[in-house]
């Protein structure tokens, strides 16, 4: 075992491994494992009065950890808690053992009662010395962390109000006590650096901020202005088309139907390679139906339905009339059919133009 000489709780290796500090009966304790010697140094602990290195209830509890000493990161001092719960009230619990019950009384804090008076220590090894930290005047306070900075001779105490809305951080001198106060949350500046540092990287933080969100936002305008520039082409384009349309009605008469069926043809293969960005001159009748229905999704679907259909008869049509021959039935034009095509040419032009600008 780690020691003869009764029980032990919370055995801790120091840092360097030569030593274990341990709890016994509310006192603390260290081991030097090389030399195997045994030093008690406090002797004040008793049961229900006064702990040396661990929390009470209300730490243990409140604050979540079971231990209250801790080696210095230099292995020759430690800093713990000491609880005097003296003025606490008890309260009593039955436990069952055996055939009779037997009272358990333990000190339990009541809200607004007394709570234990707590105080900071550390024990220099090399001195002997115990040194009680300075973490002020109020005793009705919490101290619900202390840990030792990278300086083994610095230790941090936390401290808080009861209320629990007010946290600072002391600075202790472990040799000597005194205690500096630091903000919890004060400003952190890297070694070298000044409040000048920090402001102009500020600055070109919240520039660049600007810069990214004005050319997200001219991106924007841009597109706006853009999408008016093209609207107004495929508008000029729409009455462009009309126009050459109204003026192959006017010219039906002095030319042949196939003339006719082959000049409708070019005027909407013209309106639909401007209007969709797409070459389709070239393509044949069944071609450019099937080309049509891959731009359908570009036009609302009630526009697009009737507007395919119509696109579908004229171009059939016109092709008919086109390689036919005159042996053929319903080779040549029908009385008033040139006009009908021409309406329905603008019909289809008008669908689609409505269909697009609703979408």
């Amino acid at each position: 075992p780690l020691s003869e000489n009764g029980d032990q709780r919370l055995a801790t290796f120091s840092p360097d491994a030569t030593k274990v500090a341990f709890m016994r009966d509310n006192n603390l304790f260290i081991k030097d494992l090389k030399t195997n010697e045994e030093i008690q140094f406090t002797h004040d602990g008793k049961w229900n009065h006064v702990i040396n290195g661990a929390p009470d209830w209300v730490y243990e509890e409140e604050f979540g950890f079971a231990q209250g000493f801790y080696w210095s990161p230099d292995s020759k001092k430690i800093a713990f808690y000491r609880f005097d719960e003296s003025n606490v009230k008890e309260f009593n619990m039955q436990m069952t053992e055996g055939l009779y019950m037997q009272d358990y009384k333990f000190k339990y804090p009541k809200a607004g009662e007394d709570n234990s008076i707590v105080e900071i220590f550390v024990y220099d090894m090399e001195s002997g010395k115990t040194t009680k930290m300075n973490t002020g005047e109020e005793t009705d306070i919490y101290f619900p962390r202390i840990k030792w900075t990278q300086n083994p001779n610095v230790l941090a105490i936390q401290r808080l109000n009861r209320h629990q809305n007010h946290l600072e951080i002391l600075t202790a001198n472990a040799a000597t006590g005194e205690t500096s106060v630091k903000p919890a949350m004060g400003p952190i500046l890297l070694p070298g650096t000044t409040y000048t540092v920090y402001a102009g990287v500020l600055l070109v933080i919240v520039f660049l901020s600007l810069i990214i969100f004005t050319i997200s936002k001219s991106s924007k305008i841009i597109r706006f202005f853009k999408n008016i520039i093209i609207a107004r082409r495929y508008k000029k384009n729409y009455k462009k088309s009309l126009a050459m349309l109204k003026k192959l009605g006017k010219n039906s008469q002095n030319i042949s139907y196939k003339e006719f069926a082959e000049e409708l043809q070019k005027i909407m293969r013209s309106y639909f390679a401007f209007r969709f960005s797409d070459r389709i001159y070239n393509l044949a009748t069944a071609e450019i139906v099937g080309w049509f229905n891959s731009v359908y999704n570009l036009i609302l679907p009630e526009q697009a339905e009737q507007a395919i259909h119509l696109f579908y008869e004229i171009m059939l049509r016109c092709d008919f009339l086109r390689f036919s021959g005159n042996s053929v039935s319903g080779g040549e034009f029908q009385k008033g059919e040139g006009d009908e095509l021409i309406q329905k040419a603008s019909k289809i032009m008008e669908l689609i133009e409505k269909g697009s600008s609703n979408a």
